[in-house]
């Protein structure tokens, strides 16, 4: 069984915090056990199960290369939303070259150049007057928590260009930058 998360479903699904660990709920058989994801932190993957496998048994990779320490606990790269292509989840039947773990398998693919320059800019925000308390806290006389944020940020891409040495937008020698 095998699911993948377009481009599509990465820039028009809102996600809190824009962490993409958490867009992994929209593929069947992936649980999302952490109900805080403010923002991608170094431990974003400890909390996504697939098929009821331990958390330690998924295999994390970006654009084929393993991301996972020796103990299966965290992701040596978390990678930036703006950075991804499309986001591919192996829940069973495993080819021999993703096979390394017993649970399921998520690759990342990340985004190609392009001889055009590409930017976006995004700014997240929160406010607890925007939410209204829910029910168990109503119920037993509890106030509505905090919550503030306060996220932007930017990305942006394209050929590098160096002038009289090299112009990725015309040259048979293509290299790109994104940040």
């Amino acid at each position: 069984r095998q699911a993948t998360v377009t481009a599509d479903q990465l820039a028009n699904i809102q996600m809190k915090g824009r962490d993409i660990y958490g867009l992994l709920a929209v593929v069947p058989g992936v649980q999302d056990s952490n109900l805080s994801r403010d923002f991608t932190s170094w431990t974003s993957a400890n909390n996504i199960t697939i098929n009821g496998a331990p958390v330690t048994s998924n295999n994390i990779m970006i654009d084929g290369i393993a991301q996972r320490d020796e103990y299966g606990t965290n992701a040596f790269v978390n990678p930036n939303i703006d950075a991804i292509s499309e986001v591919q989840v192996v829940a069973s039947g495993y080819t021999a070259e993703n096979g390394r773990s017993n649970g399921g398998l998520i690759n990342y693919v990340t985004k190609s150049g392009t001889s055009r320059f590409r930017g976006s800019g995004w700014y997240n925000a929160k406010r607890d007057s925007w939410v209204d308390n829910d029910y168990v806290r109503e119920r037993t006389g509890q106030p509505k928590p905090l919550y503030r944020v306060n996220i932007a940020g930017f990305s942006v891409g394209g050929p590098v260009v160096i002038p009289k040495v090299l112009d990725s937008r015309t040259s048979t020698r293509k290299v790109f930058f994104f940040g």
